[in-house]
């Protein structure tokens, strides 16, 4: 594994296809990136120099923000959106879309990505057998002889 800005890349795929692993970075900007330091389309991360993994690392640090600090960026607007109650704020806290979708249906993404709180199925509780149904009435059977003897 080759461990290029906090992401470890493998080391047997396509340099364009590894560097969108990286949190922020698309096919457009790695290849973008990649033509820049004139890299060969067909070039494996493990056959990259460190010199060139430094320069790509200089050349998308200094154009793009990536990785935990772009989604560090991403929670500090949602807060700042829910902070000052815009609707967009509103949205988020309810986990429901955002611009202007329809709610009757297909609001499952929305619910899932801005969901605070995991949204988990709960189980449904087991309904009583016929076995411990009657097994319940046989003892209410014996409890009620019980009381009428004494």
């Amino acid at each position: 594994m080759v461990f290029f800005l906090q992401t470890n890349l493998k080391p047997r795929t396509n340099l364009r296809r590894a560097l969108t692993q990286i949190y922020g970075i698309n096919h457009f900007v790695s290849n973008y990136c990649c033509d820049i330091l004139g890299l060969r389309s067909n070039i494996i991360v493990k056959n990259i120099s460190e010199g060139r993994l430094a320069h790509l690392a200089r050349l998308i640090s200094q154009f793009h923000v990536t990785g935990s600090e772009l989604r560090r960026l991403l929670n500090e607007d949602i807060a700042r959106f829910v902070r000052i109650g815009s609707y967009k704020g509103f949205r988020f806290t309810q986990g429901l879309p955002l611009r202007g979708q329809r709610t009757h249906t297909n609001a499952r993404n929305a619910r899932r990505r801005n969901s605070l709180v995991p949204i988990r199925r709960q189980r449904s509780q087991k309904k009583p057998t016929r076995a411990s149904a009657l097994v319940t009435r046989v003892l209410l059977a014996k409890s009620k002889l019980r009381q009428n003897r004494k």
